[in-house]
């Protein structure tokens, strides 16, 4: 049997060489989340699109690093389709929808991934708690859980995890 650890990497692994085999396959990154959550897809996505010395270039776009998108489809039309409305536009085949939610259960975090689901994305979350609703509802092919309530110590498990993540990508996309 595996202990929680192992399992949890296995995971974690399983998550990269899949997204990894997506971008090799033409696909990108599209990255989310509300508050600190989408301070981590934006540096995720900077990871990947200006990466840092050493590393190639993975394609990659963050939902949550536009105000202007941001605010303007709040505004017009509701914060629930902040990232639905600008998936649905970025959104192609072979991309990778990446949800981050500590609670596991934002509203428009959850709109945005059953719609990357519709459209056949491969979608991953990175999720706080026990994996909330998005978990409970199968809406990420890889839910990769921290299991705690403390929300810092979620967000600074989840900033190791997409940066191992981006290693993992990088080994698996560039080594030999």
């Amino acid at each position: 049997m595996l202990f929680r650890s192992e399992e949890e990497a296995a995971q974690i692994a399983s998550a990269a060489l899949a997204i990894a085999d997506r971008v090799r396959r033409g696909g990108k990154l599209i990255l989310f989340g509300n508050g600190g959550s989408a301070t981590d897809a934006n540096d995720w996505a900077i990871d990947c699109i200006a990466p840092p010395h050493g590393y190639r270039a993975v394609p990659a776009v963050s939902l949550a690093h536009e105000p202007a998108n941001i605010t303007a489809l709040a505004n017009d039309v509701g914060t629930e389709v902040i990232f639905l409305r600008q998936l649905i536009a970025q959104a192609r085949p072979n991309d990778v929808a990446v949800g981050i939610s500590t609670s596991g259960g934002s509203r428009n975090i959850v709109l945005a991934l059953e719609e990357a689901r519709k459209r056949g994305l491969l979608t991953v979350a990175l999720l706080g708690y026990d994996g909330g609703e998005i978990r409970r509802r199968g809406l990420a092919d890889h839910p990769l859980i921290v299991r705690s309530d403390y929300i810092p110590r979620i967000q600074e498990v989840q900033a190791s995890m997409y940066h191992i993540i981006r290693d993992l990508i990088e080994s698996a996309l560039y080594a030999g």
